[in-house]
């Protein structure tokens, strides 16, 4: 199992690269992504995760306070505006 953050980036690079999301792995560890990643430390991922989580959270407080709203009234404006454009996104044909 992979996180929502390795998935997405195996899309967006199969995508950039025009191959699907298998090419896109093989040629990775044939090209010695594994050994590479061996290396990668997983602490520094999880520091850096907190960091980042911790920065929205003090963005979504700013956000908050400046539209005079409460954290979960903003929240669910920016949710009822991520489904509407989700939801025109598909309703676009795709060329």
């Amino acid at each position: 199992m992979i996180t929502d953050f390795a998935s997405e980036e195996i899309d967006r690079l199969a995508k950039k690269f025009k191959m699907s999301r298998s090419d896109l792995l093989e040629r990775s560890i044939r090209a010695g992504g594994l050994e590479l990643a061996k290396d990668y430390k997983v602490e520094d991922l999880v520091k850096d995760y907190k960091i980042e989580e911790a920065d929205v959270e003090t963005e979504i407080d700013r956000l908050a306070k400046e539209q005079q709203l409460s954290r979960s009234e903003l929240l669910e404006m920016v949710i009822r505006e991520g489904v509407l454009k989700l939801t025109q996104n598909q309703k676009e044909p795709k060329n």
